[in-house]
């Protein structure tokens, strides 16, 4: 009886332990498709080494950089350390879409105004993702900060940061980045 028992126990076992995965995995291509796609996006520029048209906006000061070789990984880093997934886990996110003719745009947004991701939201262009934008921000005793990430597939980007912080005055800093393709600029 008693073998029986622990048969049984282990068979319950070995079945959540299937079934736990089987959900995970099925979790995590629904969650993880935004960094999927920001990883295969900097493989794709790593590959094809376009040049890089940066400027940098901060507060008075602005500065212009030609970068003819790029660390992509580098410099699209900020919208892979976005991990929706988290977010959507611990916070509750109202979806809008809305769509006129070629143009349909998908948006989550957060119903905690003290979530870290605000908003995450993708425009297509007859079927094709032309823009993702993520809102996040981030309020503490220390710092507080708004952070807007734009990216435009092969395109360019756009990093906008607004911060507070306890031991230096406000900051306003905005990122542009043009990506020198041709071949990128053809839709």
């Amino acid at each position: 009886m008693k073998k029986n028992l622990i048969y049984f126990v282990g068979v319950v076992l070995y079945l959540a332990s299937c079934t736990g995965a089987e959900q995970k995995s099925e979790k995590t291509k629904y969650t993880d498709l935004w960094q999927i796609y920001m990883s295969n996006q900097i493989d794709t520029l790593t590959k094809a080494n376009p040049s890089l048209i940066k400027t940098i906006n901060q507060g008075e000061e602005v500065e212009t950089l030609k970068m003819d070789s790029v660390n992509w990984g580098n410099e699209l880093s900020g919208f892979l350390n976005i991990d929706f997934s988290k977010e959507s886990v611990k916070n509750k996110y109202s979806l809008s879409t809305d769509s006129a003719g070629k143009i349909s745009m998908i948006g989550f947004f957060a119903k905690d105004t003290n979530a870290y991701i605000q908003s995450f939201e993708v425009t297509r262009i007859e079927g094709k993702i032309d823009l993702l934008q993520w809102k996040t921000k981030t309020r503490s005793f220390l710092i507080d900060r708004d952070q807007v990430l734009a990216y435009q597939p092969g395109k360019g980007f756009r990093i906008q940061i607004n911060e507070n912080s306890l031991w230096a005055s406000p900051k306003n800093i905005e990122i542009f980045g043009d990506i020198q393709n041709k071949a990128f600029l053809e839709r």
